[in-house]
């Protein structure tokens, strides 16, 4: 399991039987905040070498966040119920 996976993993589990809430905030801090989308061309302005990597890694990022966007909030409606 990815290390995202296991920290989303071990937030619910503690929001749940520790905190006893239903888990949905702990599914909200998992989206990808949207400013990471520019993070690898910031990186690739710094150093030259990875600039032919910047386009395609700005696109992978920008998939998870819109993936994260979407599923999120779907993923805590179906906890919260």
């Amino acid at each position: 399991m990815p290390l995202k996976q296991e920290f989303l993993v071990s937030l619910f589990l503690t929001e749940k039987y520790i905190l006893r809430r239903k888990g949905v905030s702990s599914i909200g801090l998992s989206t990808i905040a949207g400013v990471s989308a520019s993070v690898p061309l910031l990186m690739s302005a710094s150093n030259p070498e990875i600039a032919v990597y910047a386009p395609e890694a700005a696109a992978i990022v920008t998939l998870g966040v819109v993936g994260t966007a979407i599923f999120s909030p779907l993923l805590a409606k179906k906890i919260s119920k």
